[in-house]
């Protein structure tokens, strides 16, 4: 095949296109599925987060309850990489409830770092947990019943390398 041949020409270019063209789908394809992992994570911490809010605001309490078990032990394995904690957001230093694996430890909560909720005042955001774990956390404002109530930080994590995986 020569240099200046029609058949080169069309397959030099061909080859080129594709050193651009693969790649750039590749990046495309990584990036797609890891935001549906991603998703699919934060469904799941959603689940739980409902759970959690249901098992401490039954009966139109005006502060939460200590929660029943969320159904997983998971949340009861110390440093586990799964955990919830409730918060009162008046300026509380400590949580007001937390899951037996986060011990005496507390989570570094989305709104801490400046994440903005969305329309369901939920937040999400990657943060640095007990042990140095990389933690996914969901993070939701709930007001309990009665005109003058404190809002609450309800906020549920997982281990982040179940995505990375």
């Amino acid at each position: 095949m020569r240099l200046n041949s029609l058949a080169f020409r069309l397959f030099a270019s061909a080859a080129a296109w594709t050193l651009v063209v693969v790649p750039i789908a590749a990046i495309l394809l990584i990036s797609l599925y890891r935001q549906t992992v991603e998703r699919s994570f934060d469904a799941r911490l959603n689940v739980y987060l409902t759970s959690l809010v249901a098992s401490t605001t039954a009966g139109g309490a005006t502060h939460p309850t200590a929660p029943t078990s969320l159904g997983a032990p998971i949340f009861t394995l110390p440093f586990s990489g799964w955990y919830w904690q409730i918060k009162p957001l008046d300026g509380a230093e400590r949580p007001l409830f937390v899951s037996d694996s986060l011990l005496d430890q507390q989570l570094a909560l989305p709104s801490q770092n400046g994440i903005s909720p969305d329309q369901n005042l939920t937040r999400r955001d990657y943060a640095p947990g007990p042990q140095d774990q990389r933690l996914r956390i969901v993070e939701r404002e709930i007001r309990l019943a009665g005109p003058n109530s404190t809002p609450y930080s309800y906020a549920v994590a997982g281990h982040a390398a179940e995505i990375a995986r």
